[in-house]
Order: C-alpha cells, then structure tokens, then sequence
C-alpha cells in the first residue's frame, strides 16, 4: 500500500545517504507536510531533491535531515517551489556557513519576506505587487529577491532596512551576487532531480558497497523489528504496572514502617529475616536425609518381624521337645549321662522360648 512505498523510498534514501531510516522520514516529511502534499509521489521527489543538493553542496544527507524542518513552513507559506529551496541550500553551504547555519540564513530571508518591515512593503508596493507572496509566484524567489534589491542601491545598510536581520545578509548577496550562477545551474540540476535517489541506492548497494549495505539492511530491519516488538509489550508493561502498583504502595509503606523501630528491633528482624534461607535450606537437607533412613528403618523393622515369626516357626516345636526329651530320660534310667543332657537341653529351650516368645 501506500504507507509501505513511502518506507520503502525512505529506507532506500536511508541507505543511499548513509542515513538512518529516521532521519531519511525526518526530512522528506519536513518537505512533504509543510507543503502539504504527503503522497508517495511526493515523498519520491523530496527525496530525490535532498539527493541532488548533497551532490551538488557541501552538506550530507543527516545535516540536511536535521535542518531543513527549519525553512520548510516558511517556504511552502510564501509559495517556494521545493527547487528554488533546494538549490538554495546546494549553492549556499560551505559558502556561507554549515548546513544548520544556512537554514537560520534562509529562514531569516524568508520572515523578512513573510513579514516585511516598513522598507520591504514599500520596495513591493514600487515594484507593483500586493505582497511578496505575489512576487514570489510572479519571479521566483531569486528573481523576488533580485527585483527588491533593485529597488536600493545594493548596499548594506539599504539592503539590512529591507529585511531586518544580519543573518538573512549573507544569503541575500550570495545569491543575487557571487553565487548567483551557481544558483542558477543548480536550479537547472533540480528541475530534473528525478530518479537521483534510486541512482545513489544503486551505487550504495553495488559493487564494494555491496556488503556494507547487507549489514546495514539487517541492522534496520532489526530496529523496526526492536520497535515493533516495543509498540505491542509497551500497553502489557502498562497494565501490569497499573496491577502491581497497590503492591508497591504496601511494600512502601512497610519499608516506611520498618524505618520507623528502634534501631535494636530493626537489628533482630534483620537477623532474623537472614536466618530464614538458611532454616529453609537446613529444613530440605534434613528432609533429604530423613526420608531414605525412615525408608530403612521401615525395611529393617519389616526383616526383624519376618525373623522374629521364623524364630516362632521354628521354636513352636520347643515345648513338644522338652516334652519328649523328658520321656525319653524317664524311660531309659540307665542312660545316666544321655538324661541329664536331655534335660539340660530341655531347660536351655524353655529359657530360649520365654525370651524370644514370652511364657509357654
């Protein structure tokens, strides 16, 4: 759509004037809205006007960007062609000062023109015209200038009564004077502006410059990305600060509160609040610990109890032995020695059986 061939032409600009695709925006809309016409086809030709005056100057496309907002207004009131303003900066910078310090010289030209003082309305009403808007539209803006100049005799003081402001000086007599050609060939080269901003991304995007702009291409599509990303978790951030904010003012107002005890209190709770990660790590560790000997004991208890009713098997026969052994002694009195172990062994039983199994 539209809004996507005006960022393709800026990013284009960007890249070809080894600018920022924000301050490539910044300029073209500065051009574009003054003069009230922000269409894609507008967009072009600012762009391509920039491109020819840092050809064609002695000024970058960031310097361009960050001061031509400052005559823009001014020049679309008056009724400048784009051009005119243009090659007004192109035969200007360098010559009378940076590109910051020629747009304060031309903005001044142009507010002497926008309002005029009692010298410039009188020099318009000689020269016929209502207003300079109206000799603008009739001359151009170096041929208004030219023909107020006309109507002194050129010098600085006649010259400063017509517009009121050292600054617009300079501008005013390079351009009718010493760089008055030069003024006039650069307008010539504006006229036919067309297409300078797609050459100048094809001589930025090839050859040598080739890879230079691979890298400059993903770090811009990485900043969109960047602002993108912001402009959808900005409103989230939001809200959730908005939610949290009770929570602030409570911790607030405990922090408040915790600065008001007696420093031997703040002491304790201080110590006390630094005991508890450690109680907390000493409570898992002695968890840790617990659990697999409790899971022993229990296994240890269940062996004991299976040994302990083994034991019971095997001495529930006791009693019935001693029994026996008892018998056999009494039958056979003449087994003195084989009796009295008989019984011994009977005896040892019993006591075997009371201790492991309780009375029989």
């Amino acid at each position: 759509g539209r809004t996507m061939e005006i960022l393709r032409i800026n990013s284009q600009a960007a890249t070809a004037g080894v600018a920022t695709t924000s301050e490539a925006i910044a300029l073209t809309s500065a051009v574009t809205k003054a003069y009230g016409d922000t269409s894609a086809e507008a967009v072009r030709k600012a762009s391509d006007l920039a491109f020819v005056t840092v050809r064609l100057g002695q000024t970058s496309f960031p310097e361009l960007a960050s001061a031509i907002g400052k005559t823009t207004p001014l020049a679309a009131t008056l009724g400048v062609k784009q051009e005119e303003l243009a090659a007004s900066y192109a035969t200007l910078s360098g010559v009378t000062g940076s590109t910051a310090e020629v747009s304060t010289q031309l903005k001044a030209v142009l507010a002497g023109l926008l309002k005029p003082t009692r010298g410039m309305r009188e020099a318009i009403a000689r020269l016929g015209a209502a207003d300079a808007q109206t000799l603008i539209q009739t001359h151009g803006l170096k041929g208004a200038i030219d023909a107020l100049l006309g109507t002194t005799d050129g010098s600085d003081t006649a010259v400063g009564k017509l517009f009121g402001s050292t600054e617009a000086l300079g501008a005013v007599f390079q351009l009718t004077g010493g760089s008055a050609a030069t003024f006039e060939t650069n307008l010539r080269e504006m006229e036919s502006a067309g297409g300078a901003t797609a050459e100048a991304f094809r001589k930025q995007t090839t050859g040598v410059n080739e890879a230079g702009h691979a890298w400059n291409l993903l770090r811009e599509t990485l900043r969109a990305a960047a602002a993108q990303l912001g402009d959808v978790l900005i409103p989230i951030l939001l809200r959730a600060v908005e939610q949290l904010r009770p929570l602030a003012g409570l911790l607030l107002g405990t922090v408040q509160a915790f600065g008001r005890l007696p420093q031997p209190v703040q002491n304790v709770v201080v110590a006390v609040a630094g005991l508890l990660p450690l109680l907390a790590a000493a409570s898992w560790a002695i968890g840790a610990v617990a659990l697999p000997v409790a899971s022993m004991a229990t296994r240890l208890a269940t062996g004991a109890n299976y040994v302990r009713n083994l034991a019971r098997s095997f001495l529930g026969l006791a009693p019935a032995g001693a029994a026996a052994a008892q018998t056999l002694a009494s039958t056979v009195p003449a087994a003195g020695r084989a009796r009295t172990a008989l019984t011994v062994l009977a005896a040892g039983l019993r006591v075997v059986w009371r201790a492991l199994l309780g009375p029989v």
